[in-house]
């Protein structure tokens, strides 16, 4: 299968998000191949925290791992707080101040967001649009596409967690245009999977296997850990639908959805986070369900060490009782 240009391969290594704190811990893609470094920020505004060792750049990077990864959002949110207040909202001489601002302001809404009970109320929506807007605004002033890009998919995240789909799916639908496909592949490749499963959440659509199927081959053609995540999250979403529909070629289908996440899995050892872990438990338990190539994984995943990072009591369930509980 070929693979999409190059220069969508690497994202910022602020960007943050779960998906990407395996690549900056080992320095490596999800394939092997050596990750995009960008030069240390020009900004000169650090933590007194971390002032003595780190630059901001380096501050925000190992604030990053430490949201995403170990879920520390307030502490990462100080940090991120204080890169926004010392480098303003401009006008910057160094682009990478601005990139810098604006993704500590996409970064620090989303500490507040994935934490924050559903639905969100309005002070928090509030506060949360403010902070992005204002990053924003810098990334536009700057030429940083790609940046405004991201905050606009955090900004419909957001919308979806205040329960205002409509303003989710508009976010979405400029996310996945032809132009913005051109710009920037990856993010539309994910945000038409976030379209897709909306759509079948809120009614306005059931789920078709061809649609979802040429999906999700789009996201296995980026060499990227975000949309190795959302690939694997999505089959196993798609395997809970089709075993819920019950068609006469949807159990063939479901096992091979699972056969690609373990391969998925197996082939990127750095996907260490919680999600990753619990994504990781429910791949081996709907493999045991669907006995996939007839070996017992849940058992052995369930006696490993990941077992720590997963719901309290899931140690001591069945594949079947996971699976009900999770889905």
């Amino acid at each position: 299968m070929g693979q999409a240009p190059r220069r969508w391969e690497q994202a910022d290594s602020l960007y943050g998000r779960d998906q990407s704190v395996a690549d900056q811990r080992t320095g490596r893609t999800v394939a092997g191949k050596p990750a995009a470094r960008r030069r240390p920020t020009a900004g000169r505004f650090l933590t007194d925290e971390l002032a003595s060792s780190l630059t901001p750049g380096a501050a925000a990077r190992q604030k990053t791992i430490r949201q995403y990864f170990d879920h520390q959002y307030d502490e990462a949110l100080a940090v991120y707080d204080d890169i926004r207040e010392r480098l303003g909202t401009g006008p910057h001489q160094e682009v990478d101040d601005a990139r810098l601002f604006a993704t500590c302001s996409r970064n620090g809404a989303e500490c507040l967001l994935d934490p924050a009970l559903r639905p969100i109320d309005g002070a928090i929506r509030d506060r949360l649009e403010q902070m992005l807007n204002a990053g924003r605004d810098v990334a536009e002033e700057s030429g940083l596409g790609e940046v405004a890009a991201d905050i606009d998919y955090t900004l419909a995240r957001i919308a979806e967690a205040a329960g205002d789909e409509a303003a989710a799916t508009s976010i979405l639908v400029g996310l996945v245009t032809d132009e913005a496909k051109e710009g920037y592949p990856l993010l539309a490749a994910i945000s038409a999977m976030r379209l897709f499963w909306s759509g079948i959440a809120h009614g306005r659509a059931a789920f078709a296997w061809d649609r979802f199927d040429r999906l999700v081959r789009a996201l296995d053609l980026f060499d990227h850990a975000w949309a190795v995540r959302v690939a694997i999250r999505a089959r196993l979403r798609a395997t809970n639908a089709l075993f819920l529909r019950g068609a006469a070629d949807d159990p063939a289908r479901a096992r091979a959805l699972v056969k690609e996440n373990i391969a998925a899995i197996n082939r990127n050892h750095g996907l260490l986070s919680h999600n990753d872990t619990r994504d990781a438990a429910l791949t081996a338990a709907a493999g045991d369900i669907l006995a996939v190539e007839g070996s017992k994984r849940w058992p052995q995943f369930a006696a490993g060490p990941r077992v720590a990072m997963l719901p309290y009591g899931w140690a001591t369930k069945t594949a079947a009782e996971i699976w009900e509980e999770a889905s």
